[in-house]
């Protein structure tokens, strides 16, 4: 099978051949040739064509193909410097010598409970309220300041002493103006359009609408009688019906968030709507974090805070009691007797309770909110996830009660 071969070796001669070649380089003269544009025809062709290229740029600019893209993995890191901080004196009271002895003994801790910009971002309004395990026997007062020049961008921060921090400017340490209501005052906001408007929520439930211009008299131009229990949240939102009727929406403990029209002219108050976060749609939600019995116990849960969205008129989020952020549509409502068989778009579970909620201007899938934890933190609507936080060593280790971003 195997053997054993021999091959015979084959070889051959080299041979060499060498070639010489030698290079050089010349520069070539451009040639340059003088000609006249035609300047008539040049007019002609931008006048047909401009229309186009603006038409597309105007295209290219009004899309919303790519509104609130982002790559992923992308992150942005937000630094917070304190520049000033105030404090924000109460002179709470009853008008009652008897009740305000009762009060002092009760040493009693005040704290910021609501702040808000007017629509001009020059005047911010700042009240201050106290923990409640009964009836409210104090005064409430709302401080408005004025800013020294104008400035944006403005952001406050408010914990439990009665301090509120600013960014990039300082403001005077006395008010301007000071409102007054009977009992404690939780919620704040400037009208939209007329920024001497300001209406406040009380905890008694009711809700009170002065204007600031009216030199003659009393500045209440409107009161009413809202909810139940008291009132957490109010906030001016557009009328996804008629975009230039402008509503005042409220929320309370009580379980349900008001629609309220409001006649500038008459300087009246009526009931638009009323809407509620059904019960069963929120027990029917599995979570890991345990909600607190006396809440699991309430036949509603309450609203602690809300907001509208500014690009989608029918969109609002709402956080309810038990750390749960709800988002919602004013489409997608149902009477009260019926059953509510479809569950809202999205549920976002955080980790403690919140304080308050609000939209990040000029984006309608973020959600910014604050609490006890006394940090911000960012929600996505969309994926139901926390997006980041930002924190200060000023405040984080205090509960956050309130927030308002000036966004002029």
């Amino acid at each position: 099978m195997f053997g054993i071969k021999h091959n015979e070796c084959v070889g051959f001669e080299s041979r060499w051949k060498v070639k010489n070649t030698e290079v050089q380089t010349v520069t070539d003269q451009p040639l340059l040739k003088s000609t006249d544009a035609d300047m008539q025809k040049l007019a002609e062709w931008l006048s047909k064509m401009y229309p186009k290229v603006t038409r597309e740029i105007d295209n290219a600019n009004n899309s919303q193909a790519f509104k609130g893209y982002k790559l992923h993995g992308d992150s942005t890191e937000a630094n917070c410097k304190l520049i000033q901080s105030i404090n924000v004196s109460n002179t709470a009271g009853s008008g009652d010598k008897v009740l305000d002895i009762i009060i002092k003994l009760e040493t009693e801790v005040s704290r910021i409970s609501a702040i808000c910009w007017n629509q001009t971002g020059k005047s911010v309004a700042v009240t201050c309220n106290y923990e409640h395990n009964s009836w409210c026997y104090h005064l409430g007062h709302i401080s408005i300041y004025t800013l020294n020049r104008n400035n944006s961008g403005l952001c406050f921060i408010h914990p439990h002493n009665n301090v509120f921090t600013t960014e990039k400017k300082k403001i005077p340490d006395a008010p301007r103006k000071k409102l007054s209501t009977e009992t404690c005052v939780t919620s704040l906001k400037f009208h939209p359009i007329h920024p001497a408007i300001i209406a406040a929520g009380t905890i008694s439930g009711g809700i009170v609408v002065w204007n600031m211009q009216n030199d003659e008299g009393d500045n209440i131009i409107g009161t009413a009688n809202a909810h139940e229990e008291a009132v957490t949240q109010l906030s001016w939102v557009n009328d996804v019906y008629s975009a230039k009727t402008i509503l005042l929406a409220t929320s309370s403990t009580d379980g349900l968030l008001k629609l309220w029209n409001f006649n500038l002219a008459n300087a009246s108050l009526s009931i638009k709507a009323k809407y509620k976060i059904k019960s069963p749609v929120l027990g029917s939600i599995c979570r890991k974090t345990e909600t607190p019995e006396y809440i699991e116990q309430k036949s509603s849960r309450g609203i602690i805070c809300f907001d509208f969205s500014k690009q989608i008129a029918d969109l609002f989020v709402v956080g309810v009691e038990g750390g749960l952020v709800v988002q919602c549509s004013v489409l997608g409502t149902s009477e009260l007797k019926v059953v509510l068989k479809e569950e809202p778009a999205q549920f976002i579970f955080v980790k403690n309770p919140l304080n308050d909620l609000t939209f990040v201007p000029h984006e309608d899938k973020l959600v910014v909110g604050c609490g006890i934890n006394g940090i911000f933190e960012i929600f996505h609507l969309i994926s139901g996830k926390r997006v980041g936080n930002i924190t200060t060593e000023k405040v984080k280790k205090q509960v956050l009660t309130c927030l308002a971003i000036n966004n002029v």
